[in-house]
């Protein structure tokens, strides 16, 4: 009861949209509390803001996994990092209590876009707890069906969504859409597009792969794994580099020891201790094979030749998305898609169920694509 009480407040205080009561910290707050892979969907949206705006008056709400992106990004932007480790009403109130005299949450901004549009009740609340004299967002939209009463935030500007261009996902869309009301003119979809330098060099001579996503049930399957790495090293004599953060050395070596018994020779870990060396590996692949993850859209966003399988979990919500041929993704077709991640098979069927076939084939497309 104390808990259900504690929310109900905290609900309410949501509800109160604050207004800076003296000069705002920054004329413009750009909220994008997100994961490194929808940052960087995120980043010519950023982009068009800030060059209308003017970076000297621009504040980016980040969070700390999007931290070096924005920085590297974005330098002459003020930027604030907001974290959702707290859980439960009393930890979100005490968390923005504790923050109340830092300048962003003081005085706030005059103008707050919020580029984050599946919110969470704390994400909500991050966003009530900035003054601003006026808000703009898309109307929460959940395709699973996964929103609640809490997952809603009136906007003083509250954008309803658009469909999909073809071969966007929704989030570049709700992108797009936001944008074109703010700026005042119908922003398209080339605008929208996310870009990222330095761009691929074509001299490479591993193929780099990511093959772990923020989940288990989102990971490379070993069996197309194998099969594709002995096909680039007997048809193109390409080997494998395995990205791997610095915190998980040990379980990319076991699947490259993995892989070298399975007969994919030379397969080597590739520690990328920082997002430049990440970028710098995907940059020099000659190929790059991912799951739906960061790797995935950076190395898209620098137009590198990929090969991606991507889950039915939230089809469509991220990816797929290219910039050009040189980017496929791959899914098995399923009825019981749109589950956001909630298996209800024996095993994420829309991943495992991708054909070798059609893998290599894709594979070989990408590289011929990538050799004209």
């Amino acid at each position: 009861m104390i808990r259900l009480f504690c929310s109900r407040l905290l609900f309410r205080w949501l509800k109160q949209r604050r207004r800076p009561s003296h000069q705002p910290f920054r004329q413009v707050g750009i909220y994008k509390v997100d994961r490194l892979g929808d940052f960087v969907l995120a980043l010519s949206a950023i982009r068009q803001i800030v060059q209308h705006e003017g970076a000297e008056n621009c504040v980016l709400m980040i969070s700390p996994y999007a931290e070096a992106l924005a920085r590297r990004e974005f330098p002459d932007v003020v930027q604030v990092q907001i974290r959702y480790e707290y859980t439960g009403a009393i930890s979100v109130w005490r968390y923005f209590r504790g923050r109340a005299m830092e300048e962003l949450f003081c005085r706030g901004v005059n103008m707050l876009i919020c580029l984050r549009h599946q919110r969470t009740a704390r994400e909500n609340a991050s966003l009530a707890a900035i003054p601003a004299s006026q808000t703009w967002g898309t109307i929460d939209f959940q395709p699973s069906s996964q929103a609640s009463h809490w997952d809603r935030l009136s906007f003083d500007h509250g954008i309803s969504h658009e469909e999909p261009d073809p071969g966007e996902p929704w989030e570049l869309a709700r992108h797009r859409t936001l944008l074109s009301h703010y700026l005042g003119r119908r922003v398209n979809h080339s605008e929208i597009l996310p870009s990222l330098t330095p761009g691929w060099v074509p001299r490479g001579e591993f193929v780099s792969v990511a093959p772990f996503g923020s989940n288990a049930i989102r990971a490379f399957p070993r069996s197309l794994l194998v099969a594709a790495g002995r096909y680039l090293w007997h048809t193109h004599q390409l080997r494998l580099g395995l990205l791997s953060p610095p915190s998980e050395v040990p379980r990319y070596q076991e699947l490259a020891r993995e892989l070298t018994e399975f007969g994919v020779p030379g397969t080597e870990v590739r520690v990328c201790a920082s997002l430049e060396e990440l970028i710098q590996s995907i940059s020099l692949s000659r190929l790059v094979l991912s799951v739906e993850t960061a790797t995935a859209h950076l190395a898209t966003a620098m137009d590198v030749p990929l090969v991606t399988l991507i889950g039915g979990g939230h089809l469509g919500w991220f990816g797929p998305w290219q910039r050009s041929k040189r980017q496929q993704w791959l899914t098995n077709p399923v009825s019981c898609g749109q589950c956001n991640w909630k298996c209800s098979q024996p095993g994420p069927i829309c991943i495992t169920g991708i054909q070798e076939g059609a893998l290599l084939q894709a594979i070989s497309q990408v590289l011929a694509e990538s050799a004209a």
